[in-house]
């Protein structure tokens, strides 16, 4: 390869991400979301209900996930309704990594669901996550004001009163005394009485509360903790959707709401114990009280065998069944929780070396004109990259992107060696 070329071409790189249309489909994916399609959208299967889309991780959970809702996005075949398919399913999605490690993930699943569903920051934070303290103010009776007035007036009122009155006389008997008969000397007198009581009463009173007709009571709400406190606003939430409009979408065109939950097998045991417990009393408040027009399924993807075997070696606790303490313990349990299994089977070796070889010559070119122009079979290549241990197509690609690296700055290693015209 010529050093111009090289300086003209950008390190080769294959952006590993989950595939968005059956185009793009190597490994049969578009199969499988049609086999989710009938698992969450057949009338005879009533929800709530869940299913686990299992696989290892690099299997394609995602791509699957993500050929089902492109199918969905694009579909206006209309249901003896009317409504088009892709309006009758309302799909949310859960990313489980997220929340893990800030918060409890029952919590953070019912309110991210809720606020999916239209609910507002502020109720969900109130009602789910946050203690709130606020004030109301009642208004008080009359007896009870009555009782006020008496208590911080009454007797104050009383002292004003018998010191203005002690005066007065004092200043009356001085007038007799000495005989004021001036109508203008009487007049200061009284209004010395006056302004001596005003005093006293302003240096009294000044210091006391205004009484008040109302009184303020302080509330303390607690975040919700029962699964009746959950239940009582998910319904009410339910309710408010189906007679609104949420992102564009209107609640009463919706049968079923599809709820992705990724990446479970990323937490710890005791977070992946929190989101099971979430989503088996999500089912449970599905269960019942739900409107008669629409349903809840939730789809869980992960790897079954990195969630039981995190299971199984967890101290028993509350939430989990004492019982279990092995793989078959914990796939028993996992039993309670997916009622429909769809397993991503392991790809043949042949058809990764397949993909491995694809993918050079759609997205390697450079490097794929190099090899040939060095006679290096890259079919040959590629069999000794792609081992047996290679299962996944996450795996071939972090090789196929390894192998293309480390060539590419070679290449530009040796051109920028000290007299060197090539490589």
């Amino acid at each position: 390869m010529s050093k111009s070329i090289l300086h003209k071409e950008q390190m080769p790189a294959y952006l590993d991400r989950e595939v968005t249309s059956a185009d793009g489909d190597k490994f049969g994916h578009v199969h499988l979301a049609k086999a989710l399609r009938g698992l969450l959208e057949d009338d005879k299967h009533q929800p709530p209900y869940s299913i686990g889309l299992l696989g290892k991780w690099g299997t394609g959970k995602s791509t699957v996930k993500r050929l089902y809702l492109s199918d969905l996005g694009n579909d206006e075949t209309k249901n003896g309704d009317g409504v088009p398919r892709r309006e009758r399913i309302y799909p949310i999605t859960f990313n489980a990594w997220k929340y893990g490690g800030e918060t409890d993930i029952r919590k953070s699943l019912f309110r991210h669901i809720f606020l999916e569903i239209g609910g507002s920051h502020e109720e969900a934070n109130q009602q789910l996550l946050k203690t709130v303290v606020s004030t109301e103010f009642r208004k008080k009776p009359l007896k009870e004001l009555w009782a006020e007035f008496t208590d911080q007036y009454a007797l104050g009122l009383l002292i004003v009163a018998g010191f203005g009155l002690l005066f007065f006389i004092l200043v009356s008997l001085m007038g007799w005394v000495f005989g004021f008969a001036d109508p203008i000397a009487t007049s200061v007198s009284v209004f010395s009485s006056a302004g001596l009581v005003g005093l006293l009463a302003y240096k009294f009173f000044s210091n006391l509360s205004i009484l008040s007709a109302r009184t303020p009571i302080q509330i303390t709400s607690n975040p919700s903790q029962t699964i009746e406190e959950f239940e009582d606003l998910f319904q009410a939430q339910i309710q408010k959707f189906k007679n609104g409009r949420v992102r564009g979408t209107h609640g009463k065109k919706v049968h079923r709401v599809v709820v992705f939950i990724d990446d479970l097998d990323r937490l710890t045991a005791d977070e992946m114990v929190s989101g099971l417990d979430g989503i088996r009393s999500l089912i449970e408040i599905a269960s019942h009280q739900m409107p008669s027009d629409i349903g809840i399924v939730f789809v869980i993807s992960c790897d079954e065998e990195r969630v039981a075997d995190a299971l199984s070696k967890r101290r028993p606790s509350a939430e989990l069944p004492a019982a279990v303490s092995t793989i078959q313990d914990a796939r028993r349990y996992l039993d309670r929780i997916f009622q429909f299994r769809l397993e991503i089977p392991p790809f043949p070796k042949r058809d990764m070396r397949s993909f491995a070889f694809g993918l050079i010559q759609s997205e390697f070119a450079a490097l794929q004109a190099d090899l040939k122009h060095r006679q290096v079979d890259v079919q040959e290549l590629v069999d000794r990259m792609i081992h047996p241990g290679v299962q996944s197509p996450r795996n071939a690609i972090q090789i196929v992107n390894l192998f293309a690296q480390s060539w590419w700055l070679g290449a530009m290693r040796e051109h920028g060696g000290v007299g060197s015209n090539g490589p």
